[in-house]
């Protein structure tokens, strides 16, 4: 198996001298997704002015005021199902594809051509986030309740944030080879592309977790750059995440080869 330097390695010797489609590709689909969720703000800007009153006090609705995060995060995540995810998943579609020396930038838009089960895989692997909006009805019944101490509430407010970032990690290492299971099998449902997945990454989460961290040092020098260095770091990740895909497929295939090569001497 390659090491993390390895496949960084490999990733960068893919982009090179295809820039410019490659940072073209991930430009695109970003400000689609960024013109989104700017009219997203906008609209959610607008709401709140109007609940909390124009002049910065509260309305006689102050519940909603309350709950307005709640109803907040279930609308993004509506929108994330049909314009990010499908997004996401076209810039991993685009990256396997560009290493396999298909570069095409209408790979970008795969996600669309398998909304439903692209919708499966981005459910399953992000399932830890959607517990936030619950934890927030559970803080608002228990305020209302008055059965909360003050201490207690804000144990539970700090631990129930912390934990579906925990969940939500893991399920997606757990599940990340679903998209490119699925970008290889087209007749396989989201389930299916989530099972194969599970199989996949089973011994390698943690290869995977360190290939990740050992981006920190760039996620660093970003912050120097006021974000403009993602612009570079993102495909960068995205065709080293395909590589090391590319590695698991291949150790896959290598040792179902030798299974039935043993299951033939054996018979004979």
């Amino acid at each position: 198996m390659k090491s993390s330097a390895e496949i960084r390695a490999a990733a960068r010797n893919s982009m090179k001298g295809n820039w410019g489609i490659v940072l073209g590709s991930f430009v695109i689909s970003n400000i689609i997704a960024g013109a989104v969720l700017s009219a997203f703000y906008i609209i959610w800007f607008i709401v709140l002015i109007i609940a909390i009153g124009f002049n910065g006090t509260p309305s006689d609705d102050s519940d909603f005021v309350f709950i307005f995060p709640f109803l907040s995060m279930i609308f993004f995540q509506i929108i994330s199902y049909f314009i990010y995810f499908p997004l996401w998943f076209g810039q991993h579609s685009f990256s396997l594809q560009f290493i396999r020396n298909k570069k095409e930038m209408r790979y970008i838009l795969d996600g669309f051509k398998k909304l439903g089960s692209a919708i499966i895989i981005y459910s399953y692997q992000f399932i830890g986030l959607l517990c936030i909006p619950i934890i927030w009805i559970l803080i608002y019944v228990s305020e209302r309740a008055d059965y909360v101490f003050v201490e207690a509430f804000y144990v539970i407010l700090t631990i129930g944030s912390f934990v579906p970032f925990l969940v939500a990690m893991y399920l997606m290492y757990r599940y990340v080879m679903a998209i490119y299971i699925l970008r290889d099998n087209p007749q396989y449902g989201g389930k299916q592309a989530l099972k194969k997945s599970v199989e996949m990454m089973y011994g390698h989460k943690f290869r995977l977790f360190k290939l990740h961290l050992s981006f920190l040092g760039w996620f660093a020098l970003s912050f120097f750059t006021f974000g403009m260095l993602i612009i570079w770091l993102a495909p960068y990740m995205a065709m080293a995440q395909a590589h090391f895909y590319e590695e698991l497929q291949g150790a896959q295939q290598q040792t179902r080869s030798n299974v039935v090569l043993n299951n033939g001497k054996r018979e004979f």
